[in-house]
């Protein structure tokens, strides 16, 4: 009885631990109409009215969470496909402000080093990993492009606690992994 009582165990710590590291950056963030909404007029005064007003109609506000936790981040960005779809053909490229990384209650946290979730003719892929307490404390970055250039996995992005801020990663640290560019 004892011996079944401790592989039932095993097995239940098993499935929380596989579980969680399904939750810890495994998959790509989507950029859907689930996670990423129009902004709130609250969310508009967080941006600078200068950069972000001229796509203001464009902007939209991307919540991140581990699986059902609360909103550890808001991500917000311009949405260049949705910019272009409503611009003649061959429109000059515009230059748009990059995204930025607020906590829910509006503090700026950091900004991504491109554009989300495309920047014509890429793609940016974002994966949120090193969870602790609701929060994570890594982004790895890939740009997904079909051009001759391919796919290029950037420097992820770090959570410093002193700075309260994201910071690109440099040096040895800085080194990509060979899955920054997939799960999608």
């Amino acid at each position: 009885m004892r011996t079944f009582h401790h592989l039932l165990i095993s097995i239940a710590v098993l499935i929380l631990l596989a579980g969680h590291s399904a939750h810890a950056g495994g998959k790509a963030f989507i950029a859907d109409e689930t996670a990423c909404k129009n902004p709130v007029p609250a969310q508009l005064d967080w941006l600078d009215a200068a950069a972000w007003g001229p796509f203001s109609e464009y902007v939209r506000v991307c919540s991140v969470r581990n699986g059902k936790s609360p909103v550890a981040l808001v991500l917000i960005s311009v949405w260049a496909d949705l910019y272009y779809s409503d611009k003649p053909a061959r429109t000059e490229t515009a230059a748009m402000p990059k995204p930025l990384l607020f906590t829910p209650k509006g503090k700026q946290v950091g900004e991504l080093p491109a554009n989300f979730p495309t920047d014509p003719p890429a793609e940016l892929v974002l994966h949120f990993s090193d969870w602790r307490k609701g929060f994570p404390y890594e982004i790895r970055l890939c740009v997904v492009s079909q051009t001759a250039s391919g796919n290029q996995a950037l420097p992820p992005l770090r959570y410093l606690p002193a700075s309260q801020r994201y910071e690109q990663v440099t040096g040895a640290a800085a080194a990509t992994r060979s899955g920054d560019c997939r799960g999608r």
